[in-house]
C-alpha cells in the first residue's frame, strides 16, 4: 500500500498522542506512589490517625484519617481528691485523713472533670503506690487498669470516683505516695496526681 503526505503525518500524529498518553500515565503512578509512601511515613510516625469503618450498606472497609500534630483539644483535671478512713457509697467521704495505721484500709475520693469527645467519654484509672524509701508497692499495670464509659451532651462533665487499697501489716511508719494517673484515650490526654499520707504506729 502506498501512502501519501497526509496519511503520514496522521499516523505521525497518533503516535505521539499515544506517546502523551503514556507520560501522562507515568506521572500519575508516580505522583501516587510518592503520596501512598508519605502518608504511610506519617502514619508511622505517629502524625496521622488512621482507624478502619464499615460502611453500613456495603461492608466494605473504608481509611478514615484525622490529622493530629498536636493532640485533640479538651481537659482532663483532678480535682477535690481526699484519702478517707471511712467511706460510705452513700454519704461519700465521711472523714478525711492523712494518718493511717499498718494493716489499715486506705480510702480515697476524687473528681474527673473531663471534655466529652463527640458525646463520649471514657476514662482508664491506675495508680502506683510507693514507700518511704521509694520502693514501689503497686505499680501501673495495665491488667490493673479500671475503666469508666458514659455519654454527655455537656461542653465539661464531672465524674465521681472512690477506690482504697489495704496497708500491709508490715508497712513502716514514714511518709507513702500514691500517684493516682487517669486516661482519656479519646482526648489523647493522661494526667498523673500524686498525694501523701503517713503510716504511724500508736505505741500503747
Amino acid at each position: 500500500m502506498i501512502m501519501t503526505v497526509p496519511d503520514m503525518v496522521v499516523i505521525k500524529l497518533k503516535m505521539n498522542k499515544k506517546a502523551t498518553i503514556a507520560k501522562e500515565a507515568l506521572v500519575v503512578l508516580v505522583t501516587v506512589v510518592l503520596t501512598s509512601a508519605a502518608v504511610f511515613g506519617l502514619v508511622k510516625l505517629g502524625l496521622l490517625n488512621v482507624e478502619e469503618t464499615q460502611t453500613s450498606n456495603t461492608g466494605a472497609s473504608m481509611l478514615n484519617t484525622e490529622f493530629m500534630p498536636f493532640g485533640r483539644g479538651g481537659n482532663v483535671v483532678i480535682q477535690n481528691f481526699k484519702f478517707c478512713d471511712e467511706y460510705s457509697s452513700a454519704t461519700g467521704c465521711n472523714t478525711a485523713a492523712l494518718n493511717f495505721l499498718p494493716g489499715d484500709e486506705v480510702h480515697f475520693f476524687f473528681e474527673v472533670l473531663t471534655t466529652p469527645y463527640y458525646g463520649d467519654i471514657i476514662l482508664v484509672e491506675n495508680y502506683r503506690l510507693i514507700s518511704p524509701s521509694g520502693k514501689v508497692l503497686l505499680e501501673v499495670e495495665e491488667e490493673n487498669n479500671y475503666y469508666y464509659e458514659t455519654t454527655s451532651n455537656k461542653d465539661e462533665e464531672t465524674v465521681y470516683y472512690s477506690d482504697y487499697f489495704i496497708l500491709s501489716n508490715e508497712d513502716y511508719p514514714g511518709t507513702y505516695t500514691l500517684d493516682l494517673v487517669i486516661e482519656n484515650p479519646m482526648l489523647e490526654k493522661e494526667v498523673v496526681y500524686s498525694k501523701t499520707f503517713d503510716v504511724i504506729v500508736v505505741s500503747y
